[in-house]
């Protein structure tokens, strides 16, 4: 059995949607301990931009308060975000900070892990048969 290793990361791509007042927009990922997520946000005003667990998410998509793991107001990221561990995240903009329908486009994308920066020491994983 052979395991293949994609080097192109997976993306979640929105396009651009416009949004109304106090709708949000969100993309789900899954990232493994190692994994960053880039994300890449414009927007026609400034709106609420989230990362969020499970448990944050389900408690604001019911409309409660709800903390998030990262969150500021702007109108433009193009960063690398580490999560605390591997599992299921959610990545939010919440147009709250303006009245009007505001355009928004958000591409998240999961970068993948590189073995040799985790794996510094020999036994370091060299090719495919250490991942079979």
């Amino acid at each position: 059995m052979f395991l293949i290793l994609s080097l192109v990361p997976l993306a979640h791509d929105t396009g651009i949607t416009s949004l109304d007042h106090d709708y949000y927009l969100y993309c789900n990922v899954t990232v493994y301990d190692g994994q960053f997520i880039h994300v890449k946000l414009s927007s026609t005003a400034p709106v609420t931009f989230m990362i969020m667990n499970q448990k944050q998410f389900n408690a604001f998509s019911h409309g409660k308060k709800a903390s998030s793991l990262y969150m500021t107001v702007t109108q433009s990221i193009n960063e690398d975000f580490k999560l605390p561990s591997g599992g299921e995240y959610f990545v939010v903009v919440f147009n709250n900070v303006t009245t009007g329908a505001v355009n928004v486009y958000l591409r998240v994308s999961v970068l993948p892990i590189i073995p040799l920066v985790y794996h510094s020491s020999l036994p370091a994983p060299i090719g495919l048969g250490f991942y079979g």
